[in-house]
């Protein structure tokens, strides 16, 4: 599974987790969280952008 993950933080101690395709500009799945959780927030991204990841569709890469 070939997924970019894009962490941010901010001063408030919050971050933002974003799961996406590199060939898509859409994320398959953001989470924010408590700087504290990023661990289980990590997880649980992962997990998301596998279910999405297998549900969205591909093009085919031999059509050309």
């Amino acid at each position: 599974m070939d997924v970019d993950l894009t962490i941010r933080y901010s001063d408030e101690r919050l971050c933002e987790i974003i799961a996406s395709r590199p060939d898509a500009a859409a994320p398959l799945y953001r989470i924010v969280a408590r700087l504290a959780d990023l661990g289980a927030s990590l997880t649980e991204t992962m997990r998301e952008a596998r279910r999405l990841y297998e549900v969205t569709l591909w093009p085919d890469r031999r059509r050309q």
